[in-house]
């Protein structure tokens, strides 16, 4: 009998080690073909650092009554694969937009390297009476999948501009006023300038 139960669990142990090393076998081999873990990475988060010397640590922008801001945001990829990236603002106040200029080589939902660093240049117009905060954020995806707005924020829409129009003072425009100058961007675009 007590031969029988040493070939027993003799048998069981050699079971275990083979069993054990065939599932770890497996492992490595499943992590090798999947291009070192990009397809874990779909269930996992994508990261994007967003910079600017006009926000503040919270990304966040204050822009003054009837006033037009153009800022320079730069957004780093901290992935390490190639992803696509969304830029997205959200603002309490309806009378504060915000635009991107059309000589940026990306736009602000894009494709981005790994590690990579683009930058864009943003309008910020408040065509209000009151003070409104512009808080930014990015999110990200797969390349070639659809992204999900984050809750509460708005994409940035594209405004086509004249390469002569600037936004530092309102005489580029040939106006005085907010007004007249987010009268000029509409009609730069109705115009496909």
């Amino acid at each position: 009998m007590d031969r029988k139960k040493t070939i027993y669990i003799g048998s069981l142990l050699i079971l275990t080690v083979i069993v054990s090393i065939a599932s770890f076998s497996y492992a490595i081999w499943t992590n090798k073909t999947e291009q070192r873990g990009k397809l874990n990475m779909v269930a996992g988060t994508l990261n994007y650092q967003i910079q600017s010397t006009d926000l503040d640590v919270n990304k966040s922008l204050t822009i003054e009554a009837n006033s037009v801001k153009e800022i320079i945001v730069e957004i780093t990829s901290l992935n390490e694969i190639d992803s696509e990236y969304g830029l997205y603002y959200y603002t309490d106040n309806d009378d504060v937009k915000v635009y991107y200029r059309y000589e940026n080589i990306k736009n602000p939902i894009d494709a981005i390297a790994k590690r990579d660093t683009i930058r864009l240049s943003l309008v910020v117009v408040n065509s209000g009476s009151s003070t409104g905060v512009v808080n930014f954020d990015a999110n990200g995806g797969l390349i070639g999948r659809n992204l999900n707005i984050i809750e509460n924020y708005e994409n940035i829409e594209k405004r086509a501009m004249a390469d002569n129009i600037g936004y530092d003072e309102p005489n580029d425009f040939g106006c005085t006023d907010v007004a007249c100058m987010i009268n000029a961007l509409d009609n730069a675009i109705e115009n496909g300038a």
